[in-house]
């Protein structure tokens, strides 16, 4: 259960944040080689209130510090790989902050969170060297302990008006119709590897007679075609009247039906009867022999496999929808579903020089 509550916790829009710089252990187009450092210049101003708490530039760069550390411990001291950081994320970042402060207040002061289990957070975030984690990144052990404590709290409501929610929401019956739309898109699939000898004479009936000929032998050889190959093509009275394609690899949706229909009842190393091919500029005849080489058959994943996946996107995806619901419900409640900043709107919090 509790694997369940991080894995859609993770998911949950409430902590979206830029997917290309989470969890990855190389800024995404950041060249480490460049010698050039280049200063990064803050602009501090107040960007929003929600209730009675100011959020300004230095308070988002401190929540996006306590991520970047986790995510790029090795570009801690790297002005460069911060901006860039910074200017892909502080936007969402800052709602996500917003969104954390209004259900801080919908709890109301009723979640108690011991200082043991803000400890034992602190030191999965930051150790070994706590203090000195915290001194690059600009927190005092009192702000990143109230950070964190903010953050438990944070989750617990999560867990209770979204994702126990979700969970409530998504039956055993959802789950079944998920799985049959898992077949709809993922039908049994045979795919054949294979070789057609084709059978050409100038006279139809001198070619049919070359096919069974030729089909008799391969009846009496029974063996792979490509140990009989030179055998079989010394057959034919004159030269060019058998021709043995190359191989060719087809699935069940990608092969001619006149090909399916020759093969599917046919094992690995086995060949047809011949087959008559008409052509339809003459009307003349040509005969084909199918050998089939090797048979992949691809079943679709039984409900029993599947059960565990499909259960958690579906947990996914109503979570997304609870955590717009909730979110949208408190921020009305609090007055702030209509917000905008206290800063003009090209405002840029972060440069380079």
């Amino acid at each position: 259960m509790k694997s369940l509550f991080f894995s859609l916790f993770a998911v949950s829009t409430l902590l979206a944040i830029d997917p290309s710089m989470s969890g990855s252990p190389q800024m995404p187009g950041f060249n480490p080689s460049n010698p050039y450092e280049p200063k990064l210049n803050i602009h501090n101003e107040v960007l929003i209130r929600v209730n009675d708490e100011i959020i300004s530039v230095m308070d988002v760069i401190k929540e996006m510090d306590m991520i970047f550390v986790s995510s790029y411990p090795n570009l801690v001291d790297n002005p460069a790989a911060k901006f860039q950081f910074y200017s892909a994320s502080w936007k969402n970042v800052l709602d996500q902050m917003i969104n954390k402060e209004l259900m801080l207040l919908d709890s109301d002061g009723k979640i108690e969170v011991s200082e043991g289990e803000v400890r034992e957070e602190l030191e999965k975030r930051f150790a070994p060297n706590i203090m000195s984690t915290l001194d690059k990144i600009g927190l005092s052990l009192e702000e990143a302990k109230e950070k964190i404590k903010k953050e438990i709290i944070f989750q617990r409501m999560s867990w209770y008006f979204i994702n126990n929610r979700a969970m409530q929401t998504v039956t055993p019956s959802d789950i079944k119709k998920a799985y049959e739309d898992y077949l709809v898109s993922n039908p049994p699939k045979t795919e054949w590897t294979y070789q057609v000898i084709t059978f050409r004479a100038d006279e139809d009936e001198k070619a049919k007679e070359l096919a069974n000929k030729v089909h008799k032998f391969l009846d009496e050889k029974n063996e792979a075609l490509s140990t009989i190959k030179e055998q079989l093509l010394d057959l034919a009275e004159e030269k060019g009247m058998i021709k043995i394609s190359d191989e060719f690899v087809n699935n069940s949706y990608e092969i001619s039906e006149n090909h399916k229909q020759a093969l599917i009842n046919l094992e690995e190393n086995e060949y047809s009867s011949p087959l008559v091919q008409v052509n339809r500029r003459d009307q003349s005849q040509s005969f084909r022999i199918f050998y089939v080489k090797k048979i992949y058959k691809q079943e679709p994943a039984t409900f029993h496999a599947m059960t565990d996946q499909l259960r958690n996107d579906l947990l996914q995806k109503q979570a997304a929808v609870e955590s717009k619901t909730y979110i949208t419900k408190i921020r009305k409640q609090y007055g702030m579903e209509n917000q905008t900043l206290l800063v003009p709107e090209d405002f840029t919090p972060f440069s380079m020089q």
